[in-house]
């Protein structure tokens, strides 16, 4: 588990089903840039854009937030 902060290109970012007021996993993506001001993430989504789709971590998906997680370790 890491901090939203350090999150680089390639971790899992974990997010509630679309009621965020029940705390399970229910969708994922994976973090594609993170700027130190804004982190956008690719998932696949059934909305309007439907398909995989490059989406900012807006207040909407903040307040699904769950965790990240780095699965490889860096060699950095």
């Amino acid at each position: 588990k890491i901090s939203l902060r350090e999150s680089k290109p390639g971790d899992l970012i974990l997010f509630t089903g679309t009621d965020s007021t029940v705390r399970k996993i229910g969708h994922m993506g994976i973090i594609a840039s993170n700027n130190g001001s804004e982190i956008e993430f690719i998932h696949s989504t059934s909305g309007k854009a439907l398909g995989v789709t490059t989406t900012p971590l807006n207040k909407y998906y903040q307040g699904r937030f769950v965790k990240a997680l780095r699965i490889f370790a860096s060699n950095n």
